[in-house]
């Protein structure tokens, strides 16, 4: 794989960032007239202790289970990490409108 952040895989793309990390979701959530595109990335594990909170910024974090993450977030973070964990589970990076699958 090149430093272009893509690796082409078969008749699909696969595409990672510059650490080698598999995209799993590009999500275009448009905003207040502004086109804007999020990625999620495959992160790998971590360690509780590795975490440093800006206390100004967050004041805790939480490790829960994928159904309990719908629970805590706002409906249409919750529909990108739900198609996040898919993409990881399957091996295919997933493209949303809103959190939505898109439909070919």
């Amino acid at each position: 794989m090149d430093r272009s952040s893509r690796a082409l895989s078969g008749a699909g793309a696969l595409f990672f960032d510059e650490a080698g990390r598999l995209l799993l979701v590009a999500d275009w959530a448009p905003r207040d007239g502004e086109d804007r595109v999020l990625f999620v990335f495959e992160g790998g594990l971590i360690d509780a202790a590795e975490i440093r909170l800006p206390a100004e910024e967050l004041r805790s974090f939480a490790f829960v289970p994928p159904a309990e993450a719908g629970l805590r977030l706002i409906p249409r973070l919750a529909r990108r990490v739900a198609e996040a964990l898919r993409a990881r589970e399957s091996g295919e990076t997933r493209y949303l409108e809103h959190g939505l699958a898109r439909q070919a």
